[in-house]
């Protein structure tokens, strides 16, 4: 829209078009478009996080895996029913130290009640560590030690002077306790 005026300038009568009617129009119309594209941005930006308030409370809602709970436990679930004669103490897995090793220990059915189960030769025990867990691999202590660390070390306390191997069968576990078991045997009749 071009609006027309008349000036007179020195003397003489002039037709002259404004501009500002243009420029103002130009402008309401870009505004518009602005405020059109931005407010359809705002209802998709909107929808979006919705959507993603959405999708965190599915994500809150997921279990994590647990290493003690998911790969060490049903180890222990098939390692129980082979040692017979043995309770197994599994009911808190307990990562400890550095390393995140789970000391599992079984202890002697049937003692007296006054006994101590912790006494030596009432016990067996067999110690898990987590390898790459991405693999779902298990490593247990051999109870073979090495000395790297010097007593009293922070490698040393943590049992990083024990030899593990990764645990390729069940039965490699069951053989690992049951070993300590004869070993007991064998030192009662000596």
């Amino acid at each position: 829209m071009i609006k027309t005026v008349r000036r007179r300038i020195c003397g003489a009568t002039f037709k002259m078009e404004t501009r500002l009617a243009t420029i103002a129009a130009n402008y309401a119309e870009q505004l518009a478009a602005y405020n059109a594209g931005r407010e359809k941005l705002d209802t998709a930006i909107g929808k979006l996080q919705n959507r993603q308030a959405a999708l965190e409370r599915k994500k809150q809602k997921l279990n994590f895996p647990y290493w003690t709970e998911k790969l060490l436990r049903p180890v222990l679930d098939e390692i129980k029913p082979q040692l017979p004669g043995w309770a197994c103490d599994d009911e808190r897995l307990t990562p400890m130290g550095i390393g995140c090793r789970v000391s599992v220990f079984f202890c002697k059915r049937g003692l007296p009640k006054n006994a101590d189960p912790w006494q030596e030769g009432k016990y067996i025990y067999i110690v898990f560590s987590p390898g790459e867990l991405d693999n779902g691999e298990l490593w247990y202590e051999t109870g073979k030690k090495t000395d790297r660390f010097g007593l009293g070390t922070i490698g040393e306390l943590n049992g990083f002077n024990q030899i593990t191997k990764v645990l390729d069968s069940v039965e490699e576990a069951v053989n690992h306790l049951k070993n300590q078991s004869l070993k007991i045997k064998t030192n009662k009749n000596q």
